[in-house]
């Protein structure tokens, strides 16, 4: 049986650095303590410092993200396209996700084939229109 590989969204990173436990911080912590493959993509980096209290504490995270395997979209301007068609589509159904981010963020993890770890309910909403997208 082939390793569980992980995709960690801005809202588990940051429960899991400041120490909140949640089921999603709980999976996490198990994965790096297992040396399982967690990655984040630019997006989740960016998001996750942007929320530092001060330059002290974001360089301290700077540090610690830095570590992590980076996964991106293969193709620029495709992802953007088809993270657009993911945020259209639920708009469509009636649901406006609060952050187009979320649908790259996604798309990322459909790409690259990893289960996405996260704590946005937007995720379970894109789940329910993208049947590829594998959520812990």
């Amino acid at each position: 049986m082939a390793a569980v590989r992980y995709l960690a969204d801005t809202s588990v990173l940051l429960d899991f650095i400041g120490r909140r436990i949640k089921s999603q911080s709980d999976t996490l912590e198990r994965a790096l303590r297992q040396q399982q493959v967690v990655g984040i993509s630019a997006a989740i980096l960016r998001e996750t410092l942007q929320g530092a209290r001060d330059a002290s504490a974001f360089e301290a995270l700077r540090a610690r993200l830095v570590r992590l395997p980076m996964f991106e979209p293969s193709d620029i301007y495709n992802s953007r396209v088809s993270a657009a068609l993911i945020y259209a589509r639920l708009r469509w159904r009636g649901h406006t996700v609060r952050s187009s981010v979320d649908c790259l963020i996604a798309l990322t993890a459909i790409e690259h084939d990893l289960v996405l770890l996260h704590d946005d309910r937007d995720f379970e909403a894109i789940a329910s229109i993208e049947p590829r997208l594998k959520l812990a």
